[in-house]
């Protein structure tokens, strides 16, 4: 608020909020220093250096903006300027074509080189490698108007590998162009290491084995660690990676249904010898198996939760297919519909038996005769067939299925003696806490907004790796507020007022929302007022160091 010339002083408050955790974060990470080091300092279209945008960018994510570039200038209008980067800045600078060319310059170096050469040395510099690497994908949609390719009408443009199409929506949004974001994350926090951007029909199975490939490399090269193993899902049990010894890799990972082996192994009852206990009512069996000529240890884990869930959906499953064979019933059979011939007739009769698979369906075909008047010559004519259906159910495959649900089977090539059963049950299931967290955060609407609008399919690429580079800020953030809070025995209240130990960076950046910064201008004198610091969050401050204290006015 600027009070008018007539007055003897000047009032300006601004949004501080938790911007002062971001900036000490940062120059503990010493990452704006290494953004400079891998981007060129100035375009001759800005002042501003490349690596203070990409700082601002990531400020503009963790903060209350809305994670668009045509929106940025809003955003800084109440951003500290001065006390995050210790100089003053016109607001005008933060505009979407400044902004857009740091993209373009991120996309000139190459967004994946560019995400390695930061946050991953960032965090082999600052000791933040984790021995579990969690891998997956994930799709992002966006909408935009892109040029068309060269080589014909209708087809859509492919930079650098990446193919902008259609492809099969995670998100469930198959009208909405999309492409395939990879991505590696290490520890409990989801540090994320190593992020890929790739065509929106890319398949997961191809592309994890190349990505762990990639990966594993890049480790020996620069972080070589031999006890470093990947945590993913499915898609990455195959046998093209697991007969590819030309490298070897430790992983864990999920064996899909469609091993035979498996399927038989999860249609057996959960019930007797044999099976261990594990908290929160889980249980789990240990098989050798040696698929694919590769020795790897098998874990069945069974859920009672999951189990009782799972078997009430399927059977209500299996109801509502019965409800609707009773209607195809009624409709075809029971002499409603006359079939001029019998071809019609078993059509029918074969949509209907393709309809369930956990039902036997008998199909009878009875030809239809009329009685003409007794003085014709003619006594039965043939009008058509009549189609009758019966249906039971198929007792020992839905008994089968049942014994699947609650149940997954866990394989790994780590051997007995280097990681307990226990610990390998439970690293894979804490993926689901780890990465897939990640993945959420990245499309909620404090990183992408509403979605990407771009015409260049090259600041897609840049922009992807910007937001993983937010993320990483967040959860390195994360990392250091729970690591703080331990070390000094220390609570902090939620929004439900109660005490919690473990809070989010982004939980944290809402608890910051009030805080503001006063500045009193009184006869060529500044004054400096913080407003809005509870018990609480002076002890955040206190915990991400010297810095922080200093922005938020500690003695």
């Amino acid at each position: 608020m600027m009070l008018p010339n007539s007055s003897p002083f000047e009032i300006e408050s601004k949004e501080l909020a938790h911007y002062g955790l971001i900036k000490s974060l940062m120059d503990r990470l010493k990452l704006t220093q290494r953004l400079g080091q891998v981007l060129p300092q100035k375009s001759r279209h800005h002042k501003l250096s490349h690596s203070e945008i990409v700082t601002s960018l990531i400020y503009n994510m963790l903060g209350q903006g809305s994670g668009r570039l045509y929106s940025a200038k809003n955003f800084f209008e109440k951003f500290p300027v001065e006390e995050i980067f210790n100089r003053k800045i016109d607001v005008n600078s933060f505009n979407a074509s400044t902004l857009s060319r740091t993209l373009d310059a991120i996309a000139k170096y190459g967004p994946d080189e560019f995400f390695l050469d930061t946050a991953f040395k960032v965090a082999m510099d600052n000791k933040l490698l984790a021995k579990e690497l969690h891998l997956d994908s994930t799709t992002v949609s966006f909408s935009g108007r892109f040029k068309k390719a060269r080589k014909g009408k209708g087809k859509r443009e492919k930079i650098n590998g990446l193919k902008i199409t259609h492809g099969h929506s995670k998100a469930k949004r198959p009208d909405m162009i999309q492409v395939v974001m990879s991505m590696i994350t290490g520890g409990r926090s989801g540090i994320p290491y190593w992020i890929n951007t790739h065509s929106g029909n890319t398949n997961d199975n191809q592309l994890f084995q190349n990505i762990i490939i990639k990966m594993t490399s890049f480790l020996e090269t620069y972080a070589p660690l031999k006890t470093n193993y990947f945590v993913a899902d499915s898609a990455l049990y195959s046998k093209h990676y697991l007969l590819n010894h030309s490298h070897y890799t430790r992983w864990i990972t999920r064996v899909p249904e469609s091993v035979k082996t498996a399927r038989q192994i999860l249609e057996e009852g959960h019930k007797g010898e044999g099976w261990i206990k594990l908290p929160n009512g889980y249980k789990y069996r240990k098989f050798e198996s040696d698929y694919s000529g590769v020795p790897q240890r098998w874990l069945v884990v069974h859920s009672n939760k999951a189990y009782f869930k799972e078997k009430k959906t399927f059977r209500s499953r299996i109801y509502q297919k019965e409800v609707e064979l009773r209607a195809l019933k009624e409709r075809y059979c029971a002499a409603r519909t006359l079939f001029r011939k019998k071809e019609d007739a078993y059509e029918i009769a074969n949509k209907i038996r393709k309809f369930s698979k956990y039902h036997e369906i008998d199909v009878n075909v009875v030809p239809y005769y009329r009685d003409f008047h007794r003085y014709s010559s003619v006594e039965m004519v043939l009008q058509g067939y009549y189609l009758y259906i019966t249906y039971h159910r198929k007792k020992e495959k839905i008994q089968r299925a049942i014994n699947r649900k609650g149940k997954f089977i866990v394989a790994t090539n780590i051997k007995d003696w280097e990681k307990t059963d226990k610990k390998i049950i439970d690293a894979y299931m804490r993926r689901n806490a780890n990465i897939e967290t990640c993945f959420r955060q990245i499309k909620s609407s404090q990183f992408l907004g509403k979605g990407i609008y771009f015409k260049n399919v090259e600041r897609i690429q840049a922009y992807m790796s910007v937001v993983a580079l937010a993320l990483f800020v967040n959860n390195v953030g994360k990392l250091i507020l729970r690591k703080g809070l331990k070390s000094t025995k220390q609570t902090i209240k939620n929004f439900g007022n109660r005490k919690i130990k473990n809070p989010t960076f982004m939980m944290l950046s809402k608890l910051m929302r009030r805080v503001q910064i006063i500045k009193i201008r009184l006869k060529g004198k500044e004054f400096r007022k913080i407003l809005d610091l509870d018990p609480d969050l002076v002890k955040v401050i206190n915990i991400f160091g010297p810095v922080a204290q200093k922005i938020y006015g500690f003695p």
